[in-house]
């Protein structure tokens, strides 16, 4: 249990921590992830429901595919805006 109250500790600290003093880092680069990533992925599910090799056309996928695949963008965006919001905390800190 002390593991568990250390690690959210630590993530409280250092990535929310980071956050408030390198917020537009993070907010740039969570919508640059969101806004390219929609597009790949809406392509990758298109491929996906690709059927016998038929000339690609582009389908928008039912309300709660589209609902899957925005919230697990969401979840890496988070990631993804933290981890460098994270490098550039430490990069400016250090050098």
């Amino acid at each position: 249990m002390k593991m568990i109250y250390k690690i959210k500790n630590l993530f409280y600290k250092y990535m929310f921590g980071i956050f408030i003093k390198h917020n537009l880092i993070f907010i740039i680069s969570f919508i640059v992830f969101i806004f390219l990533n929609i597009i790949e992925n809406l392509l990758h599910f298109t491929n996906g429901r690709k059927e016998n090799n038929k000339i690609f056309q582009f389908t928008m996928p039912k309300k709660r595919d589209m609902i899957k695949i925005v919230i697990i963008m969401v979840i890496f965006a988070l990631l993804q805006g933290g981890i460098t919001a994270l490098f550039h905390y430490y990069i400016t800190k250090h050098y």
